[in-house]
């Protein structure tokens, strides 16, 4: 009678253990993530008496703040309608930090952009899109390419992230979130609770 009371016990362990890695994986496919396609502004409601007004609060809820110089513009090729556009701008991250983060880029006048990411310790890595390059270095030009996707991933978090060109750079659809285990984690998490619930029945 014992054996078949330590079988039933170690399948209702089994069971409970796929049940919670079932539960863990499920929240694989639901990690929160944030996209910024910034269509439910209007344009219109950003423009003063002295010209363009840039994006500062207008997501703090969000958790994302704008600095520097970015202006809601329309008539966006890659999420119509809005895009935001500037001579370089600044988006910062408030309270829980992002571990990755991607984002559309370009340059109307078809210019290479530099996307630069920091941590709380500074810069951490900058990636540079095709495109032009005016000046002394005009021969590291590339073929421009339209609405470049860049992304990140910084497991200690992003705090904010500062975008360049030497004329002009637009961005579109932001995405940034906090990444969770991959499932083979999560497997190899669920194994090591069976083997204790065994072996806590042994003894």
């Amino acid at each position: 009678m014992s054996f078949f009371v330590s079988i039933f016990s170690v399948f209702r362990n089994l069971a409970m253990v796929l049940v919670v890695m079932g539960l863990m994986i499920f929240s694989v496919g639901k990690a929160q993530a944030v996209t910024i396609d910034f269509d439910d502004l209007n344009p219109a409601d950003l423009i003063g008496d002295d010209g363009y007004i840039p994006l500062t609060n207008q997501y703090e809820s969000l958790g994302v703040l704008f600095e520097s110089g970015a202006y809601l513009l329309g008539y966006s090729s890659k999420s119509a309608p809005n895009y935001i556009n500037g001579p370089g701008f600044s988006i910062h991250f408030l309270d829980v930090l992002p571990t990755y983060v991607s984002m559309y880029v370009g340059s109307v006048l078809e210019h290479k952009v530099d996307v630069s990411i920091y941590g709380l310790s500074g810069l951490i890595e900058t990636k540079t899109t095709d495109g032009e390059v005016h000046g002394f270095e005009w021969e590291q030009s590339t073929p421009y390419r339209d609405n470049q996707f860049v992304s990140f991933y910084v497991p200690e978090g992003i705090s904010y992230i500062h975008l360049n060109g030497q004329a002009d750079v637009y961005m579109d659809n932001l995405s940034f979130g906090v990444s969770v285990p991959e499932p083979s984690v999560l497997m190899l998490f669920c194994l090591g609770v069976l083997i204790t619930c065994l072996q806590r029945k042994r003894q």
